[in-house]
Formats: C-alpha cells, sequence, structure tokens
C-alpha cells in the first residue's frame, strides 16, 4: 500500500483544514448533471440540439429551440461507501432528494427562417450529503501529533490556536527547549503504531442559477452563451481519534481526539461560451468553454482537542486531570475567494434511421471530451470591513500544494438513444479522470453506467433515468513529512441515483 507522505514544501498549517486543497477537488470533480435524459445518455449534451440541460455546456444548442417549453426535475441519491484503511473496512449509507436541472426557454419561431432562444434555468452542481467512516491500526509510526509538531517548526514556533495549539494545551505535545516538541503519542506509534478513527460528516450543495441563449447565425451555425451564478452551501464535521493499543497505563497516553466544524457559503460568477456545427443533416459537432467560477467564500472554522494523558500531568497542573480538554476562546470566521478551473469540451452527435419522418424509428449517438485542468485552482485574499481576511500566506502555501498535488484530467461522456414513434429508450455511459498527481500516493478515478426511458405525449414529455455511479477517492486524517508516513483510506463510493423529469410546451 502506498505511503501518504508530504515533503516539507506542501506542509500547510493544520487550521488551514478550512481551505484545504482537497475542498478544491470537493467543490469541482463531479458527476454529470441535467436533466433524466442527459443522465440517461451518460451525461453528454454538447451536441444534443434543442435541451435545457445544454444551458449548462454548450448553450449554442439552445438555438434549436422554436418554441417554448417548462421543465423540472428531480431524485433521490442512494449512496453507499466502502472505506478501507489499514486492512479495515467499514460501510456507511446515505439517501437524499435533490433538484435536477429545472428552468424555462423562451422560443422566439423563426426569423428570416433561422431559430434562436432564451432560457433560465437552475441545476445542482454538486451534492455533498455524505457519510464517510474509517478506521484501522496505523502501523506506519506516526501520529496527527506529528502533524502538528511539524505545523509548529515550519511556521517559526508559532502555534496555531486552532491546531497545534490544542495539542500544546491538552499535553498531546509538549516543548523540549529550543523550539522543539515530543509527544508520548508519537514514541507509542513508532514502536507500537496507533489504532485511528476518522469520522465525516458532510452536507449542503452547489447550485447554479444560468442564464443564457442561442441563436442560429447561418444555415449550418449556432450560437450560444450562458452566464452562470452557482451558489455554495458546504458543512464539514469531521471527528478524529486515536488510542494507544499497549493497554499500557503508564506511557503517558491513552487516546486523543482532534474535532473540526468547518461551515462555509458562496456566491461566484462564472461564462460558458458554445458553438454548434450542422456538418450535414445525420452529424454535428460542438465546441465549448467554461470560463474559471470566480466564488466569493464566507467560512466559519472550529476546533477542540480532547487527550487523555493518563499519569503525564503530575505537579497539580490542570487539577492533576488525565483527560484535558481545550478549544479556542472564538470561532474562527473570516472571507477569502476561490478560483476554481476552466473547461473546455469537444462533441458530436450522429443521427440514424428516417429522420425525416416524424413518428419514424430514429436515435442519434452522442459523445463529449472534457478537459479539465485542477492545477488551476486558487485561492485568493479578499477584505471585509465586518469579518476577518484569510491570511495571504497561508493561501499562497495552499496554492502551492495545489499545483504540485493535481493535474488536468481528461472527461469522456457517451450515450445513445432509439425513439419508436412517441418512446425513447436511453443507454449512457460516463468516465471522469482523477485530478491527483499521484505524487503523495493519491489515485482517484470515477465511473458513470445509466439508462432510461422517455414519452413524448401530445404537448408534454416525461423522462426517467437511472444512473450507477462509482468513484474511487482517498482520504487521510493529517499529513506529515519524511520519514513518516501514514496510508490513506481508501473510499469506494456507489450512488444509485432516479430521476424523473416532467415537461410541458408552451
Amino acid at each position: 500500500m502506498k505511503k501518504l507522505i508530504v515533503l516539507s514544501s506542501l506542509v500547510i498549517p493544520m487550521a488551514v483544514m478550512a481551505q484545504t486543497p482537497e475542498n478544491t477537488i470537493k467543490y469541482n470533480w463531479q458527476g454529470a448533471n441535467g436533466t433524466a435524459r442527459v443522465q440517461a445518455l451518460g451525461g453528454a449534451s454538447g451536441a444534443l440540439g434543442g435541451e435545457i440541460s445544454t444551458l449548462f455546456s454548450n448553450p449554442a444548442n439552445i438555438g434549436f429551440y422554436k418554441n417554448s417549453e417548462a421543465v423540472i426535475s428531480g431524485g433521490v441519491n442512494f449512496l453507499n461507501n466502502k472505506s478501507t484503511f489499514y486492512g479495515d473496512s467499514y460501510n456507511t449509507k446515505e439517501n437524499r432528494g435533490f433538484l435536477g436541472t429545472t428552468g424555462l426557454v423562451f422560443g422566439r419561431g423563426r426569423s428570416q427562417g433561422r431559430s434562436g432562444a432564451f432560457s433560465v434555468g437552475v441545476t445542482q452542481l454538486a451534492n455533498f450529503n455524505n457519510q464517510v467512516t474509517y478506521f484501522g491500526h496505523n502501523n506506519d509510526g506516526s501520529s496527527m501529533a506529528d502533524a502538528f509538531i511539524a505545523d509548529v517548526k515550519n511556521h517559526g514556533g508559532d502555534r496555531d490556536q486552532y491546531g497545534s495549539d490544542l495539542a500544546y494545551k491538552t499535553y498531546w505535545i509538549n516543548p523540549t527547549g529550543g523550539g522543539n516538541y515530543s509527544s508520548p503519542a508519537s514514541a507509542i506509534a513508532k514502536t507500537n503504531g496507533l489504532f485511528q478513527d476518522m469520522d465525516i460528516s458532510t452536507s449542503g450543495q452547489i447550485n447554479e442559477l444560468a442564464f443564457g441563449g442561442g441563436k442560429q447565425v447561418s444555415d449550418r451555425v449556432y450560437l450560444g452563451a450562458t452566464v452562470g451564478i452557482p451558489m455554495m452551501k458546504y458543512d464539514e464535521t469531521r471527528r478524529y481519534y486515536e488510542e494507544d493499543p499497549t493497554n499500557n497505563n503508564d506511557n503517558d497516553f491513552k487516546s486523543a481526539s482532534y474535532n473540526t466544524k468547518l461551515m462555509t457559503n458562496g456566491e461566484g460568477f462564472n461564462i460558458k461560451l458554445g458553438a454548434l456545427f450542422n456538418l450535414s443533416d445525420r452529424f454535428r459537432v460542438g465546441l465549448a468553454a467554461h470560463t474559471p467560477t470566480w466564488y466569493s467564500i464566507t467560512q466559519s472554522f472550529d476546533a477542540n482537542a480532547d487527550v487523555n494523558t493518563e499519569n503525564l500531568v503530575k505537579d497539580g497542573t490542570d487539577n492533576g486531570k488525565a483527560q484535558i480538554f481545550a478549544q479556542p476562546d472564538h470561532v474562527l470566521e473570516f472571507d477569502y475567494r476561490i478560483r476554481t478551473p476552466y473547461k473546455v469540451m469537444g462533441s458530436a452527435t450522429a443521427l440514424f434511421g428516417d429522420i425525416y419522418t416524424p413518428n419514424a424509428t430514429k436515435g442519434f449517438i452522442t459523445g463529449d471530451i472534457e478537459y479539465i485542468d485542477y492545477s488551476a485552482s486558487k485561492y485568493s485574499v479578499t477584505h471585509s470591513q465586518d469579518r476577518g481576511t484569510a491570511d495571504e500566506d497561508v493561501l499562497k502555501s495552499t496554492n502551492s500544494v495545489i499545483k504540485n498535488a493535481y493535474k488536468g484530467a481528461v472527461n469522456v461522456k457517451l450515450g445513445t438513444e432509439v425513439k419508436f414513434n412517441t418512446l425513447a429508450v436511453r443507454l449512457g455511459g460516463a468516465y471522469f479522470g482523477g485530478p491527483y498527481n499521484d505524487i503523495i500516493g493519491e489515485k482517484g478515478s470515477m465511473y458513470q453506467a445509466s439508462g432510461g426511458l422517455g414519452y413524448r405525449g401530445n404537448g408534454f414529455f416525461i423522462d426517467l433515468a437511472y444512473v450507477h455511479n462509482i468513484k474511487n477517492d482517498v482520504d487521510a486524517p493529517y499529513r506529515v513529512e519524511k520519514p513518516l508516513a501514514i496510508s490513506p483510506a481508501e473510499i469506494k463510493t456507489t450512488n444509485s441515483r432516479l430521476m424523473l423529469t416532467l415537461g410541458v410546451k408552451l
């Protein structure tokens, strides 16, 4: 098993858990979104034609609309997580409803023989409702205390009040002179390992409100643009626990816990530009570019530590208690900005069957290829009259980690639809490339298989989709410097999704 080790250039303060590099991946490495029709097609929509989901992928497709329509989508996620940490596995489940792509399209008919439309819609880009637990016997010789000690060392002896200072106040780490620290937990870890447990509870979502339109500018060319306003809410509670496995009651350490609570709210802005080319009656291609999203983030962060020191405290300090609790005197509140990665995509659709007769059997095969550079994510400072501002040096350290730890990735989405008069049958699949640069033992992948049915009646339509998504990711409770190491927990998330879309022609 690969060990998670981080060079000193990649170590960041423990309290920067509020702005970890991993959070940029949570915000951006997500599966396909869209209506039930698009979900059934593997998320492929960039050259689909008249479909409201294209407002969020390639808005040139909105130009296919001649008439108006209203669409509402929703569904249920059935999540199952299997976490493996030092050979121990654990399963958790989470079931939640969600809002799919919903909105209005205002068709303008044909002007001089060319169509065009305007659309307003909302879709869910990310759903953070989840519960992950992992535990095991870490035999790699490290404790979270080592991460706290490295934090103090790498920041000129200054202790972070939301991290290393809590460890100091609870005797998890102790000064030895000359700016150095040691820990009974670290000593035990080097000889006997430690039992470690992590529980992560997350909630929230990113919903994007979008305004855009498409226009047929020539017989075979369509152009479109969208302005997106994503709204983020992300809450995360992490409960970490480590314990001496030796049952020795006289080695100054029995157990320790470090708990954090992160609450994030933000709004952003982005632009999507697209073009669609009808190369023939049976084949069209699309190109689209998405700018980064520029988020303004408001965040609060709190933490506490609780340590059982056994017989370490003998001189009456803290009343000689074995169990010592510490927390900061206030919740950390501050603002900052995030710039997410840009995205470029190419799409193609090939039509087959009798495409010229309204009720005849016909269909298509469609696909998207996307490129996203996850290393381009970036934190930056903002200035607030009412709240604190994130430390610029801390954000620079985080950006350095992002640049080195992540990379660009390619996503591939494929789908097919066969329509029998008013009934459509759909199948799809997608692969989402992992964002990790594999320099710290982190790897990830995401796959999706889907299918669905659709019915087109007189002035209305109904679409149903089932999506099976498998995501392989990693998580570690802390980072340490060489020669210490910790093996990340391997987390396999299976998401079974049922989705329904209802639409009415206006």
